[in-house]
């Protein structure tokens, strides 16, 4: 919880959501320890979900286990949060992602790229070379 809040939401959710579909079942007691610890985290940590089928769900369980306090302030929590990041968000500037802009073509200069002709001449050496000792038994034979 401490290191990574959210990712435990996310494994409880999926839990949850396992449950509700009837992919998994457990026992009440377990259902309850589940819906209180995201509980906890969201109101602690501020997690949110867009699943609405799922916020019904926990809602509901937690009012069927006595956990309607503890929903309502998570909910609380939560919004408060929202509230504060929106007041935050409308004084700050707006960050601004990272911009495409047109940039201009080096200008290249008529030189001759001696570089690539040394490396040309190079690989012809080494073919050369190459085809002389392939043949080379033949001329000494010749003799």
């Amino acid at each position: 919880e401490n290191s990574n809040p959210t990712n435990l939401a996310q494994m409880i959710e999926r839990m949850l959501e396992a449950e509700r579909k009837d992919y998994w079942q457990t026992d009440d007691e377990t259902i309850k320890q589940l819906v209180e610890t995201y509980l906890e985290v969201k109101r602690d940590h501020k997690v949110l979900s867009d699943n609405k089928t799922f916020k019904d769900y926990v809602a509901d369980k937690a009012q069927g286990f006595g956990l309607g306090a503890l929903l309502a302030a998570s909910d609380t929590a939560v919004a408060q949060d929202l509230a504060e990041q929106a007041q935050t968000n409308s004084a700050e500037e707006m960050v601004e992602g990272q911009k495409l802009e047109q940039q201009e073509q080096p200008q290249t200069d008529d030189e001759f790229d001696w570089q690539t002709l040394g490396f040309v001449l190079i690989l012809l050496l080494a073919f050369t070379l190459g085809g002389v000792m392939q043949f080379r038994p033949y001329f000494t034979a010749a003799k």
